[in-house]
C-alpha cells in the first residue's frame, strides 16, 4: 500500500522524452509498464492533491482532469501490466460519468469527451487484455514513426 509521507508530486522529464529511448516493442513495453506504475503513485499524489485545493475552484479544475487521465490511461492497461502497488480505479460507468460531467463543466472539450470515451470502452468488445494490446501497439507505431 502506498502511503506517503508528504505530498510527493513532481515532473519526470519533460514530454515524450520521458519514454526513453527504445529501439523495439519489447523496450518500449518495459518502460510503458515502468510508467503505469509510477502512474499509480502518481494517482494517489494527485487525489491528496486534491484535497489540498478543494476550496479553490480554479486550481482544483487541473488537477480533477489531470486525475481522470491517470484514471482512464490506468482503466485501460489494468489487465494488462501487473505493478507491486495498484491505485483504485473507478468502474467503468464510473469514468462514463465523470468524464460526462467534466464536459458540462468545459473543464474537457468534445474531442477530449470522445477520445477518453473511446480509450475507456476499447476493452469492452475484444476484452481488457487485447484493447491494452491494441492501444500499446498504436501508442508504439506512432512513437516510432516520430524518431
Amino acid at each position: 500500500m502506498h502511503i506517503p509521507d508528504k505530498l510527493t508530486y513532481y515532473r519526470v522529464g519533460s514530454g515524450s522524452s520521458s519514454y526513453g529511448k527504445f529501439s523495439n516493442y519489447s523496450e518500449f513495453l518495459e518502460n510503458e509498464h515502468k510508467i503505469a506504475c509510477g502512474d499509480n503513485r502518481n494517482l494517489e499524489d494527485l487525489r491528496k492533491m486534491l484535497q489540498l485545493v478543494n476550496n479553490c475552484d480554479s486550481c482544483k479544475a487541473p488537477v480533477e482532469v489531470e486525475i481522470l487521465n491517470k484514471e482512464t490511461y490506468l482503466y485501460l492497461l489494468r489487465g494488462y501490466f501487473n505493478c507491486t502497488y495498484e491505485a483504485k480505479i473507478p468502474s467503468y460507468l464510473s469514468l462514463v460519468v465523470k468524464c460526462i460531467r467534466y464536459l458540462i463543466k468545459k473543464e474537457i472539450s468534445l474531442s477530449e469527451f470522445m477520445f477518453r470515451l473511446a480509450l475507456i470502452s476499447l476493452p469492452l468488445a475484444p476484452g481488457k487484455r487485447r484493447g491494452a494490446e491494441f492501444y500499446l501497439k498504436r501508442k508504439f507505431k506512432r512513437l516510432s514513426e516520430k524518431e
